[in-house]
């Protein structure tokens, strides 16, 4: 209770008092063990407030004294709380500006008292690291494991991402694999150890790796499909034989063989080792038309046996005559047998389906090749404009209206 309410409600009790006994102020007698008090019975009801009053001030200054070391420790607790959030806060500024040393410093001096001394300790080795310490760097990492061993993932992580950055490819490789044993399926972790097995040429590492990858979904579906047509490619490139490269092409997921790039690197592999026969044996169910892309025209480039090849893409061209791809691969094939007249019909129905820089630049080769310059000259400037993605300058002319 405060001392202010409890004055100002003691005078008005007073006030009462000295109006109710104004003019009978009665009669206390108190005795005991042979001590006799006589008064008034105001002043000793005044007398019993102030003893009461005396002893409640005096309980409250006895407990303030006992609890005195508790509430000393709390408020050093929470001035150090403080200092050290200002230092952690500070700390970060400074590195967001590029004063490592200053950042370091300050981080350091502030994880005793900060409530995230992690932070620090990884900020710090950081900052370290940026100065080319990588002792000290080490250093840091390991007080932020010993002070939180809980959080040894992000502690492992953030080595080894400094590891990678400083060229440390094994070191980091090894601590990866620490992390992998408390945590597999650790998404960020995967996708570092891909980057990781990427830079070394791990490719039979990184194939095992990447159907992990596809499960936790962290990688965007363009990287993923840039690096399995690169470890795929990596791997065909390795194989000693026609035989390795057909087993690894059976190996790849489904998905992964109907890819136009992985495709033509199981065609070229087996081209250079002499077995092109079996790289048309499994392209020749995949060419259906535009809807697996270049499919047709990596098929229209092996050679061999032309003439079962062209009357397997025609059969196609019956039922897929709009697909200007199978056109142009149609138009390629003849051209090797130098059929003139089929392959110019194909390609001048490639070019009038899908006016693409390869079909004009197949035309105006044709078109040489049968004596036709003027025209083939035409050919090569629509090529070239379609290849700098340029609108067709004759066709402008022919837009803009004639002089009167």
């Amino acid at each position: 209770m405060r001392l202010g309410p409890f004055i100002l409600l003691s005078l008005l009790l007073g006030v009462l008092a000295a109006a109710t006994f104004l003019d009978d102020t009665g009669y206390v007698l108190v005795e005991f063990r042979g001590w006799t008090l006589e008064t008034s019975f105001a002043a000793g009801v005044g007398a019993l407030l102030v003893a009461v009053l005396t002893l409640h001030y005096t309980l409250r200054l006895i407990t303030g004294l006992v609890h005195l070391p508790r509430r000393l420790i709390a408020f050093h607790r929470e001035r150090q709380r403080r200092r050290g959030q200002r230092m952690l806060m500070r700390g970060l500024s400074e590195i967001a500006e590029g004063r490592w040393s200053e950042g370091e410093r300050k981080l350091a001096r502030g994880a005793g008292a900060s409530e995230m001394p992690l932070i620090n300790y990884l900020g710090a080795a950081v900052s370290a690291q940026f100065q080319g310490a990588y002792d000290r760097r080490d250093r840091w990492l390991k007080r932020a494991h010993e002070e939180q061993p809980d959080s040894s993932a992000a502690v492992l992580l953030t080595q080894a991402q400094l590891q990678f950055a400083h060229g440390q490819y094994e070191q980091a490789l090894a601590t990866l694999r620490r992390l992998e044993e408390s945590n597999p399926d650790h998404a960020y972790a995967l996708v570092l150890l891909a980057k990781l097995y990427h830079q070394l040429g791990d490719w039979r590492a990184l194939a095992e790796l990447l159907p992990k990858l596809r499960r936790v979904r962290t990688v965007p579906k363009d990287h993923l499909r840039q690096m399995e047509r690169d470890t795929v490619a990596a791997l065909f490139s390795a194989c000693a034989d026609a035989r390795d490269t057909e087993q690894q092409w059976k190996s790849l997921p489904r998905d992964v063989r109907e890819d136009p790039v992985v495709i033509g690197a199981y065609a070229r592999t087996l081209a250079a080792q002499d077995a092109a026969w079996l790289a048309e044996r499994t392209l020749r169910r995949l060419v259906t038309g535009d809807d697996v892309g270049d499919i047709a025209l990596i098929y229209a480039g092996l050679d061999v046996d032309l003439h079962s090849q062209l009357a397997n893409v025609e059969r196609r061209l019956i039922d897929n005559a709009d697909a200007p791809k199978l056109q142009l691969a149609a138009a390629r094939l003849c051209e090797k047998q130098e059929l003139w007249g089929k392959a110019r019909t194909h390609l001048e129905r490639s070019i009038e389906l899908e006016p693409s820089a390869e079909a004009y630049a197949d035309l105006a080769r044709l078109l040489e090749s049968m004596g036709e310059s003027e025209a083939a000259q035409d050919a090569y400037r629509k090529g070239l404009a379609k290849a700098l993605k340029r609108p067709d300058a004759s066709a402008e002319r022919r837009r803009l209206p004639r002089p009167s």
